[in-house]
């Protein structure tokens, strides 16, 4: 069980070895590629803020429910976004076992793209099932977008299972929004797609590939 129920990472950017981001021409080069937590600085692209049930326990027969609101904050520069969440799973090693306690859902809403490709990844010595939701244009300066989730456990579950899902400190949902300007970059047919710009500046998402892989920094909530 983590300390808190949402865990906000921060990754710095590739490119710049001064700590600084720069936003120079990077015309059919992978795009440069930031993320965001709740203290934005100067040359960043967008804030993250999570709100919600947070820290809360999670009983049989209740739902969690969150919001991730994602500010563009760069007057320069739009950014295409996309949001990670990953979910506590304790010692399911399927998603279809999972889901027969816990079902987590990604909100539908216009102007996302929801992926439902469940992974299963292994942060701090625990295990989550990780999804994502892909915002499909450029989110400007200014704007803001919102993506809901809810956690339902079944009404059925042992309260061996809820112990160990909680141990006083609530559920864990982990939540990154990814952010990167397209820079030019275009995909072989001479494309820009929102999903194309994101996979270039932080690879396809896999178990060996997603935020808390060597996270460098984190922010409790």
């Amino acid at each position: 069980m983590k300390n808190k129920a949402v865990t906000l990472l921060c990754i710095l950017t590739i490119l710049i070895t001064t700590g600084i981001v720069a936003f120079a021409d990077y015309s059919n080069t992978l795009p440069d590629r930031v993320s965001a937590d709740e203290t934005p600085v100067a040359d960043d692209l967008i804030e993250q803020i999570v709100s919600g049930d947070i820290d809360k326990e999670l009983l049989p027969g209740a739902t969690l429910n969150g919001k991730v609101t994602v500010n563009a904050i760069n007057a320069d520069y739009p950014a295409f976004v996309r949001i990670v969440v990953a979910f506590e799973a304790d010692r399911f090693d399927s998603y279809n076992s999972f889901t027969e306690s816990i079902v987590p859902t990604l909100s539908e809403s216009y102007g996302w793209t929801i992926h439902n490709n469940w992974i299963r990844i292994e942060y701090e010595n625990e295990y989550y099932y990780m999804t994502y939701a892909v915002y499909n244009e450029e989110l400007f300066n200014g704007n803001a977008v919102i993506l809901k989730y809810t956690v339902n456990m079944n009404s059925k579950v042992s309260n061996e299972l809820v112990n160990r899902l909680d141990d006083g400190q609530g559920y864990d949902v982990l939540v990154v929004t990814q952010a990167t300007q397209s820079n030019g970059w275009t995909n072989s047919n001479g494309e820009i797609t929102a999903e194309d710009v994101l996979d270039a500046a932080f690879g396809e998402l896999s178990s060996i590939n997603h935020p808390w892989v060597n996270s460098i920094a984190s922010n409790d909530n």
